[in-house]
């Protein structure tokens, strides 16, 4: 389901606010898509597309990495 506000999540025991997010791409949100667990695999924001992979071995790893988006043609 694609939500347009921030559905805060954890990653292993940090919370990932919309602000922390948006600090941590140096970008702004726009939208997300989540998973019955409102978990985000999608998150939308200005440049990016940013997918988030979530992994379980011995410890809980997460994985956010950005595609470029609507690329500026002149």
């Amino acid at each position: 389901m694609i939500h347009c506000e921030w559905i805060e999540f954890n990653i292993e025991n940090d919370l990932i606010t919309e602000e922390k997010f948006e600090e941590m791409m140096n970008d702004t949100f726009q939208a997300m898509m989540v998973d019955e667990n409102n978990f985000p695999r999608y998150i939308w924001t200005a440049n990016y597309v940013v997918i988030v992979t979530k992994r379980i071995k011995i410890l809980e790893e997460v994985e956010l990495i950005q595609i470029p988006r609507n690329p500026a043609c002149s």
